[in-house]
């Protein structure tokens, strides 16, 4: 990247924090969060330190902008996959929903170290703009999930967040890192593999049994 430091335009300097946000995306499937440094970063970009500072004064920043990045892709293909209109029985509803999520694991990646390390080390100023586009965007999934199974807006954010919740730690589960494989070899310890897209989608259908006891009972809701 010999021309990283001759950004000027404003059109440069997003493609420059495209590329520094590509290359922390690519570290972090490489690498544990805590051995991505903006050194190391700097290093695949071929660019100093210095330089990356001018987009970003720590890590976390950067990796709060892929949070918005994988979250937007996520909402995108939940508003696709659901468009008004479409009326889906509730196990359709919640393959099709688990499948979305299998295919967005890195979203729930991301999602594992939002709140408790990313969100710790940011500006007030860039929290409270991600913190303001999440709530824009939330309000676009929760006004689907009132639309789709007909429930109140306590329901769908009740519903919505208990499963992003549930889909971000079988994520972890799923993915255990080669430490932890190694570990439960050394402890002569072995655990049944865990098919993510199967538990989602059976986690989905107990809230959708949780949150909508009226899809069934001929007042409009979604059929099962």
């Amino acid at each position: 990247m010999s021309d990283f430091k001759r950004a000027r335009s404003d059109e440069q300097k997003e493609q420059r924090m495209q590329e520094i946000k590509d290359a922390a995306d690519a570290m972090f499937n490489r690498e544990p969060y805590h051995r991505i440094t903006l050194s190391a970063l700097a290093d695949a970009l071929g660019c100093s330190r210095t330089q990356i500072y001018k987009y970003a004064a720590t890590k976390e920043e950067i990796f709060l902008e892929l949070s918005s990045d994988k979250r937007k892709e996520y909402f995108d293909a939940m508003m696709a996959a659901f468009p008004e209109g479409c009326s889906y029985p509730l196990n359709v509803f919640a393959e099709v929903w688990a499948g979305i999520l299998n295919a967005h694991r890195d979203f729930l990646r991301y999602g594992d170290i939002l709140l408790s390390i990313i969100e710790t080390n940011v500006s007030v100023e860039r929290l409270a703009l991600y913190k303001r586009q999440y709530y824009d965007d939330l309000g676009r999934i929760l006004d689907m999930l009132q639309g789709q199974l007909h429930i109140d807006r306590d329901s769908a954010t009740k519903l919505y967040t208990t499963v992003y919740f549930q889909a971000v730690g079988l994520n972890a589960y799923c993915l255990k890192s080669p430490p932890a494989w190694k570990a439960l070899d050394m402890a002569n310890l072995s655990t049944d593999p865990l098919d993510f897209r199967e538990a989602i989608r059976d986690f989905i259908v107990m809230c959708l049994d949780r949150y909508c006891p009226d899809a069934n009972d001929g007042n409009g809701g979604a059929a099962r």
